[in-house]
């Protein structure tokens, strides 16, 4: 027969675009004994130290392979000092990622549970603000602390851009076990559900109150919530402002949890109201809940065959759970070297130039995105200082606000006072705009490249952002390109003429200025269209290589008839080998040298 993968292992999470990645992951009870290489068995976790060597030998890639800049853990060891868990599993992240890549919120023990939450993240990417807040019976009793996790609350800055949220990690009460008062109703939601749901209300209470002085309103609910998407704990927090992500990106047929053979999900998003609209993607990735239990790191009930054959350091069945992984603040960043300032533009793409907008990951690229097609410039016109220039840029999504610098230094920033070159009020559709290079700003020699930005901003009456080179904006667009513009040619010629003379045609020429100039070459011909032959064996050289001055040249050809009309043209060639025409000039000789001239 012939077996089709209907639901292929997935190698990598789906992208969650934004700039900043969040994660939440049940690490199903990671106990490292006494850290030490004894004390096992654990309370929860592994019973052996082979065990848990198999265990963090998955636990480990699982993490990474998240790609994630803050990670909340569920189910990890309760203890503190240098031994404890959460720091055993820092090192072996860093030793395998490289050392301070991962840093982790040193709560210590946090409640009376065997496990606790924790919090994980990339100090690369994102700066913790101030402390951490816990929410426990010694905030509001009404929490529970004895059947809830107490939830841990941790404010981040993404370093790139300043933006700051606030990270909640929770683990409210399972549904295998009773509560006092609060049995399985048959209801669909188990044991313990007013026991969850009043631990939301009171969570959501204490959100209200920014707990970490974050003075931001973007907060992040993350956590095994014990709850599928239709209980009361989620509609609790829905009713009060929250949105469930996985539902608004992934729909009614998400899961991250299989238990009797059915699927939904206890692994959640939940996002604030002025968060929503800045997120960028909400997905599980399933390595884990398709997964067999016989893959798992457990030891028992296996052979020793089976020991090796069901096994590998791979992420999955590295848990019960799916992780789920949120990216947030979609920006579209500069991508020119870091030098020029970073750049960057929120809001989807809504508003934006050409057709795409892309979501940058970081800054800094010195090349242009696939997407930065909105600006571009008139090709035939040539770029030198003092010279009106034409771009074109189309506008996407509404009227707007371009601004536009040019590196005419290239010095490698915007820093200079004229390169600041294009602001203009634009239309939704192409517009065309006309500038003047700065006359300051140099030689423009053909081939070299200029780098250039252009930022899109919202034109509502009132609401102009400032434009910068540097900084956010939270609509519209950076576009960072490499261009080559028409550069002038090597020499700017004031006059070229021919003439008669005792013995021949005398030709004369002269420049107003010759930038990289290395000579000239002379051609006759007795056909217009056709330049003819070279006169000068060797190439006549620059007398200014360089320079700004100009120059008078002359040149007898002796070797012409007379009645006969002759053109000539004269050829620059630059420094780079370049050539450019100039003329023809005519002229036609009799034997008395009467001349007949023409331009």
């Amino acid at each position: 027969p012939t077996f089709v993968h209907a639901n292929p292992r997935p190698a990598e999470p789906p992208a969650p675009g934004g700039s900043v990645t969040v994660a939440s992951f049940n690490v199903l009870n990671y106990f490292n004994g006494d850290g030490q290489g004894g004390g096992f068995p654990t309370a929860r976790g592994a019973e052996s130290l082979s065990e848990f060597d198999r265990q963090r030998d998955k636990i480990i890639p699982a993490i990474v392979g998240l790609g994630a800049d803050v990670i909340g853990l569920m189910e990890i060891e309760n203890d503190e000092g240098t031994y404890q868990a959460i720091q055993d599993l820092v090192n072996g992240l860093n030793a395998l990622e490289g050392a301070g890549t991962y840093d982790f919120i040193n709560t210590g023990i946090i409640g009376t549970d065997e496990i606790r939450v924790a919090m994980i993240y990339r100090p690369a990417r994102v700066t913790p603000v101030g402390t951490y807040a816990i929410l426990d019976n010694d905030v509001d009793p009404d929490y529970q602390e004895d059947y809830n996790r107490p939830a841990l609350a941790q404010t981040f800055d993404q370093d790139s851009t300043g933006e700051r949220f606030t990270v909640v990690v929770n683990h409210l009460k399972s549904k295998g076990s009773a509560c006092p008062d609060d049995p399985d109703l048959d209801d669909g939601q188990g044991n313990c559900n007013q026991t969850r749901t009043t631990a939301m209300e009171v969570e959501l209470n204490w959100l209200a109150t920014d707990p970490t002085d974050s003075g931001d309103s973007d907060f992040l609910i993350i956590g095994d919530l014990n709850a599928y998407a239709k209980e009361d704990p989620i509609v609790v927090a829905e009713n009060g402002g929250y949105t469930n992500l996985v539902n608004q990106f992934n729909g009614l047929y998400a899961y991250s949890y299989v238990y009797m053979g059915q699927s939904g999900y206890l692994d959640h998003a939940l996002a604030s109201a002025s968060l929503v609209s800045q997120v960028a993607n909400v997905a599980h990735w399933h390595i884990n809940s398709d997964e067999p239990r016989a893959l798992d790191y457990n030891e028992e009930g296996k052979s020793a065959g089976q020991l090796v054959s069901l096994y590998n350091t791979d992420a999955y069945r590295s848990s019960d759970h799916d992780p789920v992984v949120i990216g947030l603040y979609p920006f579209d960043f500069g991508d020119l070297a870091i030098g020029y300032g970073t750049a960057w533009h929120g809001g989807n793409g809504a508003l934006r130039l050409g057709t795409g907008w892309t979501a940058d990951p970081t800054f800094g690229l010195d090349t242009d995105n696939a997407t930065d097609d909105g600006v571009t410039m008139e090709p035939s016109t040539v770029w030198e200082e003092g010279s009106t220039v034409r771009i074109y840029a189309q506008v996407t999504g509404g009227s707007g606000y371009l601004a536009g610098w040019f590196d005419w230094n290239n010095d490698g920033d915007f820093a200079g006072v004229l390169e600041k070159s294009v602001a203009e009020d634009v239309n939704e559709g192409p517009n065309t705009i006309d500038f003047v290079i700065p006359p300051d700003a140099g030689y423009i020699p053909a081939g070299r490249e200029v780098r250039v930005r252009f930022r899109l901003y919202p034109s509502e009456p009132g609401t102009l952002e400032t434009e910068m080179p540097i900084g956010g904006a939270s609509s519209g667009e950076v576009e960072d390109s490499v261009w080559t513009p028409p550069g002038p040619t090597a020499v700017k010629l004031l006059s070229f003429t021919a003439r008669p003379a005792a013995s021949g045609t005398l030709l004369a020429w002269e420049t107003a200025s010759e930038h990289d100039n290395a000579g000239f070459n002379l051609y006759r011909s007795t056909t217009l269209h056709d330049r003819g032959v070279r006169l000068n064996e060797l190439l006549i050289p620059s007398d200014l290589p360089g320079g700004d001055q100009g120059a008078a040249y002359d040149f007898l050809d002796t070797t012409v008839l007379p009645g006969v009309t002759y053109y000539y043209t004269l050829e620059d060639v630059d420094l780079s080998g370049r050539r450019t025409a100039h003329g023809p000039v005519t002229i036609t000789l009799w034997r008395a040298y009467l001349p007949v001239v023409g331009r």
